[in-house]
């Protein structure tokens, strides 16, 4: 993927993939399509004319897991809908 988001489920299940899809949308992919790939897991893949494509890795599996994704490098945004704890 050339864009790896993880963590919060609460946000990761619907405002994640709607700010993805908007976001590509904006950036010109015309087409736009997302696939459930793994329980809470999703790619999103935006096309445009021209051939290029754009991947976007989302995992919603709770904020703790953006925490370890960023610190362990599988991740390249985190998502957090509580502070992080030790």
């Amino acid at each position: 993927a050339d864009l790896r988001i993880h963590g919060s489920n609460t946000i990761g299940e619907r405002l994640a993939p709607a700010l993805v899809e908007a976001w590509l949308g904006a950036e010109g992919y015309t087409r736009v399509e997302r696939r459930e790939t793994a329980f809470e897991e999703w790619r999103i893949v935006g096309t445009r004319e021209d051939g290029a494509r754009l991947e976007v890795e989302l995992h919603a599996h709770g904020s703790g897991t953006a925490f370890t994704g960023l610190a362990e490098g599988r991740a390249d945004i985190g998502m957090a809908s509580r502070p992080v704890s030790p």
